[in-house]
């Protein structure tokens, strides 16, 4: 094995100017929690609200830049991490059993509220106990930042964990899991007389990811977004109206007469669903008749290849997922397009939609720090 000592003493630089950047995050999470979360005045949160501890969180949230900090490259979109606070909000026993966790540091109690958590949160499609719990990873690290490391994903946690100790938790609870994996880490650098924060530590072991993880396929924290030319000509109201969608799901009228799909480990899959050709903006199902339906947001691209991609889509998803059942496209654009009407006349199971983003002026409730 690799000298871990010789190797931390090449790596380590000076992290003091990033553990009090992460200080500082972890003080505006918990005025974020105590004055939106818990704070009963409050009834709705605003994605504006969310964004700021969002950029926290991942690197990749919006609004963030090559320069900024973040605690992982989460690969959760923005949407799915509106999800996840909205749920927390809304929900008395998840919130409650979620500021337990925040204020615990014994091991045994903080599995204990893990798996409860578990339990609970099945019947909510929030992704906070999703297999990878990269969500609430990421949650209890901005909370207590000297608790636990900034790998968020339970995977590479366990993995780490592994190769510093030789001993494998991945068949336990799910708060053992995120518990034990976290304190094996910590522990084996303490037993070295490494004095280094958490934060530290995880940055040195992902330096070494090559060694302790022989995995090729892209997972959580190693996750990056490829965004092309066209995508980067968009205007804000349209890159974003895909997170806008998932994020506010039940209140539109998409939500109404469809679900998002998720995995066993409720993990959001409905959002760019991953296929042999390409990456679906949103594959859904029919409330009614629980048949899949291809949603294709219209952005710069041409009729043609709109709706040649959706009907590409449409024909994976017929092979592959839905077999006899029937399978239904949407298209959803800002603009009336002739040429896209005229292509969609003999074809039934397409629709068009316009979107409109409606606003309204309201008096705050109270102010909030």
């Amino acid at each position: 094995m690799l000298s871990i000592e010789k190797a931390f003493e090449e790596f380590k630089g000076t992290f003091k100017i990033q553990d009090e950047i992460f200080s500082g995050f972890s003080q505006n999470f918990r005025k974020f929690w105590d004055s939106f979360i818990i704070n009963n005045s409050v009834d709705v949160l605003d994605d504006s609200d969310i964004d700021p501890i969002i950029r926290y969180i991942d690197v990749n949230g919006k609004g963030n830049t090559k320069k900024d900090y973040a605690l992982a490259k989460a690969g959760i979109r923005q949407g799915q991490w509106y999800r996840a606070f909205r749920s927390i909000k809304e929900n008395k026993n998840i919130k409650e059993i979620i500021c337990k966790l925040f204020n615990s540091n014994n091991d045994n109690e903080l599995i204990k509220y893990l798996n409860d958590l578990e339990i609970k949160n099945k019947e909510f499609k929030n992704g906070i106990t999703s297999k990878k719990a990269i969500i609430l990873n990421g949650l209890m690290c901005l909370y207590n930042p000297n608790l636990y490391v900034s790998g968020l994903s339970l995977d590479h946690r366990i993995k780490m964990a592994k190769y510093l100790s030789n001993i494998d938790v991945s068949d336990e609870s799910f708060g053992e899991r995120i518990i034990k994996s976290n304190r094996i880490i910590l522990d084996y650098f303490k037993n070295l007389n490494i004095l280094a924060s958490p934060r530290t530590i995880s940055c040195f072991l992902y330096s070494l990811k090559n060694i302790w993880d022989n995995d090729s396929e892209t997972t959580g924290e190693e996750f990056e977004e490829e965004i092309g030319n066209n995508e980067e000509q968009l205007f804000v109201l349209e890159k974003y109206f895909e997170d806008f969608l998932v994020g506010n799901w039940e209140t539109t009228d998409l939500g109404k007469k469809y679900n998002l799909i998720y995995s066993d480990e409720n993990e959001l899959l409905s959002q760019q669903y991953k296929t042999d050709i390409g990456k679906i903006d949103l594959l859904v199902k029919e409330k009614n008749s629980n048949n899949y339906v291809v949603i294709e947001l219209k952005r710069n691209q041409t009729s043609d290849d709109t709706v040649g991609q959706i009907l590409r889509y449409m024909g994976w998803v017929k092979e592959k997922l839905a077999k006899n059942d029937s399978v239904k496209g949407v298209i959803i654009g800002y603009s009336n397009d002739e040429k896209l009407n005229y292509a969609l006349k003999l074809i039934s199971d397409i629709s068009f939609l316009l979107y409109r983003i409606n606003f309204t002026l309201i008096e705050p409730k109270q102010n909030v720090a």
